[in-house]
């Protein structure tokens, strides 16, 4: 009775263990707001939940104004769900920028509905509340 018990405590724990590193190597844990401080040259990664399947995206709002970085690579980490086979299920877009000229600003994402004719261009800060906001600071 001991070794069940014990057995499954040790199974609990496990579980819980591989389930905190798996949520922080995944996912953003801050997916509100953060900040980068970095110098010119320098790269740094912003991670964000997307299920591309529900025709949302993360776009980024003020690309066009935000001059102080510049994004370098895109990758996609399916989720756990979608590596057993779900569809659906999502994952995990990390963006890599590359800072390019000293100054502050921000870069503000925004969860949006990519149909018909839309693409992440035609949502700007203007028109689209961001749902992430990241306070750049770029050093010489």
């Amino acid at each position: 009775m001991k070794k069940i018990y014990l057995a499954l405590i040790s199974f609990i724990v496990l579980v819980t263990v591989v389930g905190i590193i798996y949520y922080r190597h995944f996912r953003y844990v801050n997916t509100t707001n953060d900040t980068f401080d970095c110098k010119v040259g320098e790269t740094f990664k912003i991670r964000l939940y997307e299920n591309g399947s529900t025709g949302y995206v993360n776009c980024w709002l003020n690309e066009c104004q935000c001059k102080l970085v510049q994004q370098v690579k895109t990758d996609f980490i399916p989720s756990i769900y979608s590596r057993l086979g779900y569809d659906g299920a999502g994952g995990v877009k990390v963006l890599t920028f590359k800072a390019v000229s000293p100054g502050h600003g921000t870069i503000k994402f925004a969860s949006c509905f990519i149909g018909g004719n839309e693409e992440c261009e035609d949502f700007t800060p203007e028109n689209t509340p961001p749902d992430n906001e990241f306070i750049i600071d770029v050093r010489k």
